[in-house]
C-alpha cells in the first residue's frame, strides 16, 4: 500500500525500531540521574546492537518490550499514563509471544507494586512473578510444536554447558592483543552488568519501580535457566538446545538495561570527578562502542566464527535455482537465511 518494496521494509524496520528503543531507554536512564538527553546517543551505541541489526520477529518484539519497559519507568515516576506501556507490551506480544508475554508481565508487576495497596498488591505481585518464572517451561511443555519432555539427568553438565554458552567463553587460539581484550571483555561483561544493577538496587534511594524491574527480570531469567536444565527439546540438535533459554535470559537483560545504564552513569559520575577518572571513562567508552558494533555483525576470527543470520551470495544462487528449475509447489527444507533470501528476491 505504501509503495515501499518488501525487502526494504525487511531491512529497515528492525534496525530503526531498535535504534528508537535504545535511544528512548537511554533518555529515560539519563533523566533518572539528572543527565541530559545527548548522553543517550552514546548509551545507545554502547547497548546490545546485535538484537536489532536485522528485522526478525524476535528482534522487533524485543524492541517493543524495551520501549514498554522505558515507558513503564516513566509512568511509575509520574503515577499516570499507564496505557502506553501496556500498548507497547501488547505490540511485543503480537510480534512474538516469547518476548511479549514476559514484557506484559513485567509491566503488570511494576504497575501493581507502584499503585495497589495491602493484600491486593501482594497477591498481584506474587501471581505475576510466579507466571514470569513458570512461563518458559510451561510454554514449551504445553503449546510448542517442538517435541519436549522433562529431563532430570546430567543437570551439572547441562548447567556448565549453558553457562559457557551464555558467557561466550572462548579459547584464545592465536594471541592478538585486541582480540584477547575483546573476547575477554565479552566474557566478563555479564558480571559487570550484574554488578552495575546491584549497585542501583541496593541503594536506599532505589524506587519501587526499579526493584520491581529487578524482580521481573530475575524471574524471567531463572525461568529460562530452568528451561535449559529440565526441558529437553527432542527434535533440536544438542548445539541448539540453549537457543530458546538464552532468549529469556537476554530478554531479562533488556528488562534491566535501564538499571544498568543508571548504575553505569552513577559510577561514571563518581569516577570522572577527577581528570584521570574522566580520561578513564572516555577510554572505556571509546573501546566499548566499536567493540559492541564489531561483535554485533558476522565475523570470522580464530576464536569465534559468527556467521549470524547473514544471507550469502551462495544462498541467493540456491534460491534462484530452486525458483527457476523446480515446480512451484516443491517443498524445500531450508533454514531462515534461505527463507529470507526467497522473500527478498520474490516476495511472499
Amino acid at each position: 500500500m505504501s509503495g515501499i518494496a518488501l525487502h526494504t521494509l525487511n531491512v529497515l524496520i528492525g534496525p530503526l525500531l531498535g535504534s528508537v528503543a535504545l535511544f528512548d531507554v537511554g533518555v529515560t536512564a539519563a533523566s533518572l540521574v539528572g543527565w541530559g538527553a545527548p548522553i543517550a546517543i552514546l548509551l545507545g551505541l554502547f547497548s546490545p546492537l546485535g538484537h536489532f541489526i536485522q528485522t526478525t520477529p524476535q528482534g522487533i518484539a524485543d524492541a517493543f518490550a524495551l520501549l514498554a519497559i522505558s515507558a513503564t519507568l516513566r509512568s511509575a515516576h509520574e503515577q499516570k499514563k499507564w496505557m502506553l506501556p501496556y500498548a507497547l507490551a501488547v505490540a511485543a506480544l503480537a510480534a512474538h509471544p516469547l518476548a511479549g508475554f514476559p514484557a506484559l508481565g513485567v509491566v503488570m508487576l511494576v504497575h501493581s507494586l507502584t499503585t495497589l495497596r495491602n493484600k491486593t498488591r501482594v497477591f498481584a505481585a506474587t501471581s505475576v512473578t510466579g507466571a514470569l518464572f513458570a512461563f518458559p517451561v510451561v510454554a514449551f511443555l504445553t503449546q510448542s510444536p517442538i517435541v519436549t519432555h522433562l529431563s532430570f539427568s546430567g543437570l551439572r553438565l547441562r548447567l556448565w554447558d549453558f553457562l559457557v554458552t551464555m558467557l561466550h567463553v572462548t579459547t584464545i587460539e592465536t594471541f592478538s592483543p585486541w582480540r584477547t581484550l575483546l573476547y575477554s571483555g565479552r566474557t566478563l561483561f555479564p558480571f559487570l552488568f550484574i554488578a552495575s544493577i546491584l549497585f542501583v538496587l541496593l541503594r536506599r534511594s532505589t524506587t519501587t519501580a526499579q526493584r520491581a524491574l529487578g524482580i521481573g527480570a530475575a524471574a524471567t531469567a531463572i525461568g529460562g535457566v530452568f528451561l535449559a536444565l529440565f526441558v529437553h527439546l527432542a527434535n533440536i540438535p544438542n548445539y541448539e538446545q540453549f537457543i530458546f533459554p538464552l532468549r529469556f535470559v537476554s530478554l531479562a537483560a533488556l528488562f534491566v538495561l535501564p538499571l544498568f545504564l543508571v548504575g553505569a552513569i552513577r559510577i561514571a559520575q563518581k569516577v570522572s570527578q577527577q581528570k584521570t577518572g574522566l580520561l578513564f571513562v572516555a577510554g572505556i567508552l571509546a573501546l566499548s562502542i566499536p567493540a559492541a558494533v564489531y561483535l554485533a555483525y558476522p565475523r570470522i576470527d580464530p576464536e569465534d566464527r559468527s556467521g549470524g543470520r547473514s544471507i550469502s551470495s551462495g544462498t541467493l544462487d540456491a534460491v534462484r535455482i530452486i525458483h527457476e528449475e523446480y515446480p512451484q509447489h516443491t517443498i524445500v527444507l531450508a533454514n531462515q537465511t534461505a527463507a529470507a533470501a526467497e522473500i527478498w528476491q520474490y516476495g511472499f
